[in-house]
């Protein structure tokens, strides 16, 4: 189980509510991790397929890691 947190914290020491609201975290993280493990996964397929030798020049991998610098920048300076 991939339960995040002290063992301690996740026994009685905690009410039902908050013992609730920490299971309910892990368990979105664990369903989330499906999906996030298979485009990584499509991700190493193509950049082992793709002809170009720098991933940076091809257009697929060029614009989502593009994407990716341009989100990261919007949320520090405030823009997101």
């Amino acid at each position: 189980m991939l339960l995040r947190g002290r063992p301690a914290a996740r026994t009685g020491r905690r009410g039902r509510a908050d013992r609730h609201e920490l299971l309910h975290r892990n368990r979105e993280v664990g369903t989330a991790q499906p999906g996030r493990l298979t485009r990584a996964g499509d991700a190493l397929d193509h950049l082992l397929e793709c002809p170009r030798d720098d991933p940076l020049t091809c257009p697929a991998t060029g614009a989502h890691l593009t994407d990716r610098v341009d989100r990261v920048l919007r949320a520090l300076s405030g823009d997101a």
